[in-house]
């Protein structure tokens, strides 16, 4: 437990007859513009941040430097800054999901953490909620500044080139979502979100020891001199952010369906907005998820994506077929053709260090090699004559 002044969250440590907390009421009351001693003491770590680079950083005494900036926001009180509060007070904020009381999902353990942190109880009325999301937000984006001016500190000292920055997060918030509120999220909110760890996209292993946090040995070391293999896999990491940043039914705001695709004159696509398929190309009913297999095909949807983009517009984007392979012997896939597509481009390739060819393709009907332990990436093009590829 984090202490000040002597002083710990011990009722955080309680798991039978949890105590309620006081000062649930809080919450609400608070929420809104101006500064409280976490902003206070985010700016002053990003003001101690930049002088420290500039002044220090900037040594030419040849040794290597390691600097640790830890910013507070987003957190209670939700009292944020009145540029950034304001910037979406004015905004018509939707309200939480699953906030209505007869939305919510009923387990013991929420109804439990619902009693015990009785935040959600004291809004009074949806413009208390989108209030509170307004001071959330704001301090989101306060510490978003506070992160630029530290970064832009790198720029200004000639620093960023060579700098490694790790950005990591340690939890998210309820944020009124489900009728729940402060740090104990109990539920998966994130959608098309790259699950890496610092040092996966070098190679860096842990063997198999999800403890690591407390071992300070080459369990937990990070091997900053990238070898040639620990390059290759580098860029291809780069190439596959790239691709994810390109693409948005990789960064979907909502969860897929596995409905038909509608749509805007009413009528379907055929296709559902996610699909999974045997190496013979053949669609998965529920039933087949009890048959034990090493290949797996899923189709990604992207003519009509679940919930609107930031500005509210409707967002559409090009389909992909990922093809999973975990047994050590080659296979062949089968393409699923129409209505899902007539032809496919590789985008990645597991299994060759060199990127694909811009513009190979396979027409849909036809075996696609895979070989053992593998996983390539196909973008779906529709009405389109393929050109010969690698084939089995």
């Amino acid at each position: 437990m984090h202490v000040i002044d002597g002083l710990g969250d011990v009722k955080g440590l309680v798991r039978d007859d949890i105590p309620m907390r006081k000062g649930g009421e809080k919450m609400a009351k608070y929420a809104g513009p101006g500064e409280s001693t976490y902003t206070a003491y985010d700016r002053d770590i990003a003001s101690r941040a930049q002088i420290w680079l500039h002044e220090e950083a900037t040594r030419d005494d040849g040794k290597p430097w390691v600097l640790f900036v830890s910013f507070v926001a987003p957190h209670f009180p939700l009292i944020a800054p009145p540029e950034w509060f304001y910037r979406y007070a004015r905004m018509d904020l939707p309200m939480p999901k699953q906030y209505a009381p007869d939305q919510r999902p009923r387990h013991p353990f929420v109804d439990e953490y619902a009693r015990v942190v009785d935040y959600g109880t004291h809004f009074a009325s949806e413009a208390d909620v989108k209030r509170a999301l307004a001071g959330y937000s704001g301090l989101v984006s306060a510490m978003d500044e506070n992160l630029g001016k530290v970064l832009r500190a790198l720029d200004d000292t000639g620093l960023t080139a060579s700098t490694r920055v790790i950005y990591t997060s340690d939890h998210g918030d309820n944020a009124g979502a489900r009728g729940l509120w402060g740090k104990s999220t109990l539920y998966e909110e994130s959608s098309g979100v790259p699950m890496i760890a610092a040092g996966d996209e070098m190679g860096r292993t842990q063997h198999g020891n999800n403890n690591a946090y407390c071992l300070d040995d080459e369990t937990s070391w990070l091997d900053w001199a990238v070898d040639e293999w620990g390059q290759v896999l580098l860029e291809f990491t780069r190439h596959l952010i790239a691709v994810r940043r390109q693409h948005p039914v990789f960064r979907p705001r909502s969860f897929f369906q596995g409905r038909p695709v509608h749509e805007p004159s009413g009528t379907t696509s055929g296709t559902k907005d996610i699909g999974w398929f045997d190496a013979g190309g053949e669609e998965l009913d529920h039933t087949a998820w009890s048959e034990h297999r090493h290949t797996l095909g899923m189709f990604l949807d992207g003519a009509q994506i679940h919930g609107p983009g930031p500005q509210g517009e409707q967002v559409r984007g090009d389909s992909f077929l990922l093809l999973l392979h975990a047994a050590p012997a080659e296979v062949a896939f089968r393409l699923p053709g129409e209505p899902w597509a007539s032809s496919y481009e590789v985008v990645l390739d597991t299994s060759d260090d060199r990127q694909p060819v811009p513009g190979l393709r396979v027409d849909a009907g036809h075996e696609l090699a895979l070989p053992g332990h593998s996983a390539a990436l196909l973008r779906a093009l529709r009405q389109c004559q393929a050109r010969p590829g690698r084939e089995s």
